[in-house]
C-alpha cells in the first residue's frame, strides 16, 4: 500500500518487520508484524512526520532534527538525500539524515552528516535499522564512484550494512544526568569541591549568565570564537553558519548561546559564552569562545554550571560535552570533571577507506600539533576565510 505521505524517491522494499518496540509515545508503537517495511526519501522540511519522530525519540538529537539538515544545507550547499523507513500504513519506523559532499581528498560521498560530530540512522527497530543501511549503501554503490561515510555512536552498524567498514573515532564525554530532585552528579566530592569554588569565585567578583538576544550580540560572541578558535589552533566556522543556525533554530528552542559577562562602570564586558543545542532528551555543547585574560574570574565554569543544571531542570536525560582528540589531556579533565563519561564514536565507510586516508585520521593530532604555531600567526579576518574555505571542501 503507497505511502500517502511526501516521498522524492521509492528506494527499497524489505519485509515482513521486527519491531523492537519503545516507551516513548508515537515511538516504535505497535504495528502489524506482517506489513513489509520501505526505504523513501523525503523531505523533512515539509513532512512533519520527521520532527515528529525525532522529537519523541529517546536517542533523538538536535543533529537528526530537519532544522540542522536547513543549516548544513543553507550554509554548505549540499544536495540533501534524506531517507525514512515507513511501514504501509506511512508511520515511520526511523530516519537517516544524508547529503552528498564532495570532497578535495574523500571525493564525491554520502554523509550523515557533514560538519556534524554524530548521527546516523535512527530507529525503532534492527530491522528498521538495516532496512536503510542497506538502502543506503545501494545508493552509494549505483552512485558510480560515490562513497558513503556515516558518523554515529553505535558499535554494530556494520552488521546490519553489507559492506561498511568500520573506524572507531575520538570518544565523546557524556554527563548523564538524574531526574529531578536529584541534583546532577559530579566525578568525585573533590571536583565538587573545585566547581563550587569556582562558581562561587566567579559569583563573587560579580560575573554574571544570560543568553543572546539579538544577532548584534551573536556577532560580538563570534569574534571571541574567532580569537578562541585561532588560539587553539581549529579552523573556526563562519559566520553566515551561526547565523542561519541562530535563524532555524533558535525559534524552535533548538539553540542557546549563554554568555557569561562582567559589570562595568560603561556597561558590560562580555568574558566568553557557548553555543548549545538541546533537543528532545539531550543537550549538545557545540562550540565556545571566551577571553584567556579573562579566565582567571572563572566565567567558563559558570557558564557550564548554567548550562548543565538548565539541562537538568528541563528533564534532559544527557548532557554531551562533544569530542576530545587523543592527547588533549586538558580538555579531557575539564570535561571529566562534570562527571563526564568517555563514550566512543564511529565512523562508517563504504568501500572501505584507502589506507592514505586511514594514515591522514591517524596522525590528526600530530598535524594539529604542527599546525598550530603558523596558525597563531595568522591574522584573524585570514583564519576566518580559510576556515571557510576548508569547512566547505574538506
Amino acid at each position: 500500500m503507497p505511502s500517502n505521505h511526501l516521498a522524492r524517491d521509492d528506494v527499497g522494499l524489505i519485509g515482513p518487520a521486527r519491531s523492537a518496540g519503545s516507551d516513548t509515545p508515537g515511538v516504535g508503537e505497535d504495528t502489524d508484524l506482517t506489513e513489509p517495511l520501505r526505504v523513501v526519501e523525503i523531505d523533512p522540511e515539509t513532512d512533519r512526520r520527521w520532527a515528529d519522530f525525532v522529537t519523541a525519540h529517546p536517542d533523538g538529537h538536535v543533529y537528526h532534527h530537519p532544522a540542522w539538515s536547513q543549516v548544513i544545507e543553507e550554509t554548505y550547499g549540499y544536495q540533501p538525500a534524506h531517507l525514512a523507513c515507513e511501514d504501509a500504513s506511512g508511520n515511520l519506523l526511523g530516519v537517516l539524515p544524508l547529503f552528498s559532499q564532495r570532497g578535495l581528498i574523500s571525493g564525491r560521498r554520502l554523509v550523515s552528516l557533514p560538519h556534524t560530530p554524530v548521527c546516523g540512522p535512527l530507529t525503532t527497530s534492527p530491522t528498521a535499522t538495516a532496512a536503510l543501511l542497506r538502502a543506503t549503501v545501494e545508493r552509494a554503490r549505483s552512485g558510480g564512484n560515490q562513497g558513503l561515510m556515516i558518523k554515529a555512536d553505535a558499535p554494530d552498524l556494520c552488521a546490519d550494512g553489507e559492506g561498511l567498514a568500520p573506524v572507531q573515532w575520538d570518544p565523546t564525554y557524556v554527563v548523564d544526568l538524574p531526574s529531578p530532585p536529584e541534583p546532577p552528579p559530579f566525578l568525585s566530592s573533590r571536583h565538587r569541591e573545585r566547581i563550587k569554588r569556582a562558581v562561587k569565585k566567579a559569583l563573587k567578583n560579580g560575573v554574571v549568565t544570560r543568553e543572546v538576544h539579538t544577532l548584534d550580540e551573536l556577532r560580538e560572541w563570534y569574534h571571541l570564537y574567532l580569537l578562541t578558535m585561532r588560539r587553539l589552533g581549529v579552523p573556526p566556522r563562519s559566520f553566515r553558519f551561526f547565523s542561519v543556525a541562530w535563524e532555524r533554530l533558535r525559534p524552535l528552542g533548538l539553540m542557546s548561546v549563554l554568555l557569561a559577562e562582567l559589570p562595568t562602570p560603561d556597561g558590560t564586558k562580555m568574558l566568553g559564552g557557548c553555543v548549545y543545542f538541546p533537543c528532545a532528551r539531550t543537550t549538545m555543547f557545540a562550540f565556545t569562545g571566551y577571553r584567556q585574560d579573562a579566565l582567571s574570574l572563572r566565567p567558563n565554569d559558570l557558564i557550564q554550571w548554567t548550562a548543565i543544571h538548565t539541562a537538568w531542570e528541563q528533564g534532559h536525560h544527557r548532557f554531551d560535552l562533544g569530542e576530545v582528540e587523543p592527547g588533549d589531556d586538558g580538555l579531557a579533565r575539564f570535561k571529566l570533571k562534570w562527571g563526564a563519561e568517555p563514550r566512543p564514536l564511529y565512523r562508517y565507510f563504504y568501500p572501505a577507506p584507502k589506507d592514505v586516508v586511514m594514515d591522514v585520521v591517524a596522525s590528526r593530532g600530530r598535524m594539529r600539533a604542527a599546525a598550530q604555531a603558523t596558525w597563531r600567526m595568522l591574522p584573524l579576518t585570514v583564519t576566518q576565510h580559510l576556515g571557510e574555505g576548508i569547512y566547505q571542501y574538506l
